[in-house]
Formats: C-alpha cells, structure tokens, sequence
C-alpha cells in the first residue's frame, strides 16, 4: 500500500499524521514533550452496558432488557 503521513512544523512545535503525536521543546528547561492524541472507545463493557439498560428500563418503567429466566440459570 501507499505511506501517506505528514510531518508539520511549527516554531512552537511539530507534529505527524496520522500517529497525531505532538512535539514540542522548551529551551529554558531544556525539556522536550511528546503527545500522543488517543481515540478512546466511547462505551461501556458489556456487564456495564447491561446495568445501565436495566437502571434506564427501571427508570422509565420499560421491559428489563435481560428476562428474568434468563438470571435463573
């Protein structure tokens, strides 16, 4: 496959696509910051995601997702 990236650079700093990382250096401290932008996965797992749906089903009087012979076995 094709590499497509991209360096940028800045005076204040730099940073690369697609990693989404940062650079960037202060020369008083002598320190220099690398930063990395994350995708987090926006959801819950799946225990987590069943207590929610049934707090939501308790609160707004719906159908419990998960049928009670089912918590039986």
């Amino acid at each position: 496959g094709e590499d497509m990236q991209m360096w940028l650079y800045g005076t204040k700093g730099g940073s690369h696509w697609p990693k989404c990382e940062f650079y960037a250096s202060n020369n008083k401290t002598k320190q220099h910051y690398n930063r990395e932008l994350k995708n987090r996965k926006d959801r819950l797992e799946a225990h987590a995601q069943e207590c929610v749906e049934f707090a939501q089903a308790v609160a707004t009087g719906g159908n419990s997702p998960v049928p009670a012979e089912e918590s039986l076995q």
